[in-house]
């Protein structure tokens, strides 16, 4: 290149010799597209290759289309099975859901399982409790009138049934049959008492349904009236699953050997009302924490191994792809390869964890959350509370910040991040990135607290007190300025119901 810049003349030659007279260009000198060895293939072969890919084109398609029949089969049988449990679930949730609403509740809120609306009328809801109470009458009434007969006339719709009641059977809408000499219930008769009944089933399931709704209603009533208190019992259930180990009346330690013969600890959580009991009576916890701190999965903070039947299962599908892997690299080696895409690409999930810290975490946290979404409305400081929330989870651990200002903590050690000398000023916004990192926050959040840090080394050769001990007191305070923001906000609520 920079011989031809240097000697144009060279370059206006080169173009001379290779140009025909005609203007075209000769690619005599190109050794690849002047060589005379290369050979096409026969057409049978290309009409064979040709052929072949068609056919394996159809049998993927083929393939395609029954495994999706097999799979839609799938699917249908599982989802009966699995309707099937969830509705077994489903009720027992609906049961287990009403006893610990009545449990949890005043007086008022027992009372509304028969009486609708009382919780709510006492609580300033005055319309909510009409609406209920209503119902209620509405449905006694239809019940009493109608509903009841519609039961009966579907149930013993038998003409035996009818007869054995005595009367006479005309009262029942029957005609006397005189060419087999018995009592008969006409058709016309017979659908409408089909449909009569079928239309009350409807009706009672459908108050069950706002009868559960009026009996949450009146419980949300009363929440909104303790609302600190059942948001610290929900604290504590968290504070618990992440000091499990410290709470050791909660369970008995059981000394076991595996198969080959060495001793291991295994840990046995006590009943819930043994754990409700010893919150109380051991730890001091009220009597709302001590009951929700029952209601966690405390069981399945361990890692459980597998029973027989899953190690089954699991051993047939680890062979299933094993031998899959081994047929998919084999494919993708080979010259079709590119037909098989949607084939080659199909991975297996991750199977759901049920057992292990995470898990368990995961869940009462997120019902604690739920919970300040649904309630935390009722107060009209979801935002503050919320924000409040996010940066206290930062200065909780003010450890973790320290070392991520300067450097030192775990993300910033894997992404390689060369550390900085303790005692350094960071500026806030350039520390956040780390803290962000470190915490999972917001980025305001990490200049908030990286700002507090700041301040915290100026001024601690005055008061002498170290940055990360300044931070927990800035941590206490907020979370003191939280609480009474809640306790305020929720009287003032209270009062404009």
């Amino acid at each position: 290149m920079e011989e031809n810049q240097q000697n144009p003349q060279t370059s206006v030659e080169v173009k001379e010799q290779n140009a025909h007279t005609d203007g075209s260009i000769d690619f005599s000198g190109v050794s690849a597209l002047a060589s005379t060895d290369f050979k096409k293939e026969p057409w049978y072969k290309r009409f064979g290759n040709a052929v072949f890919e068609k056919l394996v084109s159809l049998g993927l398609f083929l393939f395609g289309i029954i495994l999706d029949v097999f799979k839609t089969l799938f699917v249908l049988i599982k989802g009966i099975f699995l309707g099937i449990f969830k509705i077994i679930v489903g009720i027992g949730h609906f049961f287990r859901n009403v006893v610990r609403m009545c449990k949890e509740g005043d007086v008022y809120v027992k009372c509304s399982t028969f009486c609708q609306g009382l919780r709510n009328m006492k609580g300033k809801q005055i319309g909510d409790g009409i609406v209920f109470l209503l119902a209620e009458i509405a449905f006694i009434l239809y019940m009493a009138l109608f509903g009841g007969q519609a039961i009966f006339n579907l149930i013993f719709i038998g003409e035996k049934a009818r007869l054995g009641l005595g009367g006479d059977p005309a009262q029942w809408g029957m005609i006397y049959d005189e060419e087999f000499g018995e009592w008969t219930l006409p058709n016309q008769t017979s659908i409408r008492f089909l449909i009569a009944g079928v239309m009350t089933i409807l009706v009672i399931a459908v108050y069950i349904y706002i009868w559960y709704m009026g009996l949450k209603s009146a419980h949300d009533n009363y929440i909104v009236f303790h609302n600190f208190r059942f948001m610290q019992a929900r604290a504590d259930q968290i504070h618990v699953v992440e000091h499990a180990s410290e709470y050791g009346e909660f369970y008995n330690v059981i000394e076991k050997t595996d198969k080959e013969g060495k001793p291991y600890h295994k840990i046995k959580y006590k009943s819930r009302f043994a754990i409700r009991r010893i919150a109380r009576e051991v730890y001091g916890f009220s009597e709302l924490s001590a009951r929700y701190i029952s209601y966690v999965p405390l069981n399945r903070l361990q890692e459980r191994k597998p029973n027989a039947v899953q190690r089954f299962f699991r051993g047939i599908k680890a062979g299933f792809y094993r031998g899959y892997d081994k047929v998919r690299n084999k494919i993708k080696a080979g010259k079709w390869s590119y037909l098989f895409g949607k084939f080659l690409e199909w991975e297996l999930l991750a199977p759901k964890e049920k057992y292990g810290f995470k898990p368990v975490h995961d869940q009462v946290l997120g019902g604690f959350n739920r919970y300040r979404h649904t309630y935390d409305k009722y107060n009209d400081y979801l935002s503050y509370v919320r924000d409040s929330e996010s940066l206290l989870k930062v200065l909780r651990d003010p450890e973790l910040v320290e070392k991520a200002i300067y450097a030192e903590d775990p993300v910033s050690v894997k992404n390689g991040i060369t550390p900085i000398a303790r005692g350094t000023k960071v500026k806030p916004k350039v520390a956040a990135s780390r803290i962000v990192g470190a915490f999972e926050c917001s980025y305001n959040d990490g200049v908030t607290v990286a700002g507090y840090y700041n301040r915290a080394m100026a001024d601690q050769p005055k008061t002498n007190v170290a940055p990360v001990d300044k931070l927990h007191a800035i941590c206490d305070t907020l979370q003191q300025r939280l609480d009474n923001f809640v306790r305020i906000n929720s009287k003032e609520r209270k009062e404009g119901m």
